[in-house]
């Protein structure tokens, strides 16, 4: 069964969806709510990781320890297909036994870089030619 996992929009963090392993561990009434008022069990560190991926626009993780049990936060950057603008986050989270052994300085770790992060628009979806092109 997955973790639970959340689609969170703008800098507020709005929760717009969440599968069904965040509406057990959450609750439905969530949904519609800043991810600081309706995630009242996850620690502080989790929403500054929420701000930071936001912020710089780029997808991190981290150990968080909810409720006593040690879980990895992944927190994966939503983009506008067109204008590439960072509008929303998507966070997961994944229990010990299944996260693996990543660690980064200071518990945060960048993920890989976004699909396509060093190619233009154009090249990413096939469309135009590649920078390599004569």
């Amino acid at each position: 069964m997955p973790g639970p996992a959340a689609l969170l929009y703008g800098p507020g963090h709005r929760i717009v969806y969440g599968n069904g392993p965040f509406l057990v561990e959450f609750g439905a009434s969530c949904l519609g709510l800043p991810a600081v008022e309706a995630l009242l069990g996850l620690p502080a560190r989790a929403f500054e990781l929420m701000d930071l991926a936001y912020g710089e626009g780029r997808s991190l993780a981290a150990w968080v320890e909810i409720g006593g049990v040690h879980r990895r936060l992944v927190v994966a950057v939503r983009r506008d297909i067109e204008t590439e603008e960072v509008y929303g986050i998507a966070i997961h989270l994944v229990a010990a036994a299944d996260a693996g052994p990543v660690r980064g300085r200071g518990g945060f770790v960048p993920m890989i870089a976004p699909l396509g992060a060093e190619r233009s628009p154009d090249e990413r979806f096939g469309h135009g030619r590649s920078r390599d092109a004569s």
